[in-house]
């Protein structure tokens, strides 16, 4: 069976708070669906983060990961 569709967010004004509640949220998520024999899909899974241009320099080592594999990060460019 396959679950579609999920979405983890987390908002803070610090990069590592961020990334550690982000990844023990993913943990927790991939550690249920284990239990109830569902697969997540990592190829599919991608990672988004949101800041501003002072903070983008910082977030090179911003690395989430599903059973040691680290996830793809996607870069959406914000236009006015």
């Amino acid at each position: 069976m396959y679950a579609e569709d999920t979405v983890i967010y987390f908002t803070g004004g610090n990069l590592s708070t961020i990334k550690s509640v982000l990844q023990e949220d993913l943990n927790n998520v991939e550690h249920w669906m284990t239990e109830n024999q569902l697969v997540l899909n990592q190829s599919k899974t991608k990672g988004l983060l949101f800041v501003t241009r002072q903070k983008l320099k910082n977030t090179d080592v911003f690395a989430l990961k599903i059973r040691g594999e680290i996830i793809e990060r996607v870069f959406k460019s914000l236009t006015t």
